[in-house]
Formats: structure tokens, C-alpha cells, sequence
């Protein structure tokens, strides 16, 4: 069950910058199943939540995804 209190962080969360968050209530065979994605567009990152906006951290996923590109790039280049 997703709370006031979390809806309104999300919704702050949201206002503060080019983003989106979707909530998503009920899934194939779980009708109880909630999940929450956010989305910052001039990060060009998502991640999904479970319940506490603490949980955001789209420049630290950002980074990773960032990095794992690097070094897939930098094995290409040694590959050659």
C-alpha cells in the first residue's frame, strides 16, 4: 500500500526537476503488486522504488551505467 506521506514525496520529487514518476497497482497473476518507477529526462535514468523516496539515486545509477559502458568500450578497443 503505497502512503499519503510517500505519494506527496513523490509528487515533490517530481515537481523538482524534468521527471516523472509512475505508479503502477496490480500485475499478471498479482492483482496486490505495486511498483513505482522514476524517471529524471536530463539524466536520461530510471529506477524503480519500493516504498521510501531514499531509495532514488539516478545519478549514482547514472554512474554505473556510465562506467559499464566504458568498459565495455575499453574491451572492444583491446580486442582489436
Amino acid at each position: 500500500m503505497i502512503s499519503y506521506e510517500l505519494l506527496q514525496q513523490l509528487m515533490d520529487w517530481q515537481s523538482k526537476g524534468n521527471r516523472t514518476v509512475e505508479i503502477k497497482i496490480g500485475d499478471l497473476g498479482e492483482n496486490e503488486k505495486i511498483s513505482i518507477w522514476v524517471y529524471d529526462f536530463d539524466l536520461s535514468s530510471g529506477q524503480f522504488i519500493k516504498n521510501d523516496i531514499s531509495e532514488i539515486d539516478l545519478i549514482g545509477k547514472k554512474r554505473k551505467d556510465l562506467e559499464k559502458e566504458l568498459a565495455k568500450l575499453n574491451d572492444l578497443e583491446r580486442s582489436k
